[in-house]
């Protein structure tokens, strides 16, 4: 008998035990899944935010096309102001339409996003939010950060290589002189020169593509010089006085330095110079900080 009721008593300890270890293991693993919830909410959060960003950026630019009928004279300094106000309360509109965010996974396993707060700090917006995870019993609770910042648009030719003519369709070996009879030098693909440039009165350069200049690129009078693609000057342009000439470049204007590298060309002359980007945009992979 008392063989009996030690064994018993060995078995209901081993049994509770087993109980305790089970409990215990399904209570890690519930607390997995729940975290792996508020994970998979930070990513899904982070897509709603891109796109709303986007949005913004939409109507800010609009705003900025309304304002500048009513200011036309605006500095660039006035219609940025201008574009990050709309942005931002386009923004902050969206983000508080839906401060509550919902998404079942399966059965009673979900997740849910609770935005907190908008922010414009050192010239940065940051979006604060909490993502909570559902499992069993089981919740967790991320504290998460998307940064927003202004977009980049430097163009990948920054510093490279100065080309060679054979990467152009076309190698302009003589020198371009346009005066007298000579009204127009028309080139409908990519072209290279080699020799200077020099336009006299009312005639035009077009180019219907990139185009390389490796001499001088000199003009007077009512010139007229077209570019479709980017620009790449070996050396600086001397522009005229007055402003009875037409310069347009389409594409992006580089000067090449010391080193043979590309840099960066403003021409505040060019007509058809790309105006600044004023949008903004989060980083998809590195703008996104959380807290467990």
């Amino acid at each position: 008998m008392i063989i009996i009721s030690v064994i018993f008593i060995l078995a209901m300890s081993l049994s509770g035990m087993a109980v305790s270890t089970r409990m215990q293991f399904n209570k890690s693993d519930n607390r997995n899944t729940a975290t792996d919830l508020a994970e998979m909410g930070i990513t899904y959060y982070q897509s709603v935010v891109n796109k709303l960003v986007t949005s913004s950026n939409t109507v800010a630019n609009q705003k900025v096309t309304d304002y500048l009928k009513t200011y036309p004279s605006a500095t660039e300094a006035q219609i940025t102001q201008k574009f990050n106000e709309s942005f931002e309360n386009d923004l902050r509109t969206r983000l508080s339409v839906q401060p509550i965010l919902k998404n079942t996974v399966e059965n009673e396993n979900k997740f849910e996003i609770n935005y907190a707060n908008l922010a414009l700090v050192s010239g940065l917006f940051t979006v604060t939010f909490t993502s909570k995870g559902f499992a069993e019993k089981e919740t967790v609770i991320i504290t998460g950060t998307i940064t927003i910042q202004k977009s980049t648009s430097q163009s990948t030719r920054v510093g490279q290589t100065k080309p060679l003519p054979s990467s152009y369709l076309t190698t302009e070996n003589n020198v371009i002189e346009l005066q007298g009879k000579n009204k127009i030098a028309n080139y409908n693909t990519s072209t290279y020169f080699m020799q200077p440039i020099h336009i006299q009165g009312n005639r035009s350069l077009i180019i219907k593509g990139d185009a390389f200049f490796s001499q001088e690129l000199t003009f007077q009078g009512s010139a007229n010089i077209t570019i479709n693609g980017d620009a790449i000057f070996q050396k600086a342009i001397i522009f005229p006085n007055g402003n009875p000439y037409s310069f347009c470049v389409y594409g992006n204007t580089y000067l090449v330095d010391a080193n043979d590298k590309l840099i960066n060309y403003p021409i505040t002359q060019n007509k058809c110079s790309k105006p600044p980007s004023r949008d903004w945009s989060i980083d998809m992979d590195g703008g996104t900080t959380v807290q467990y």
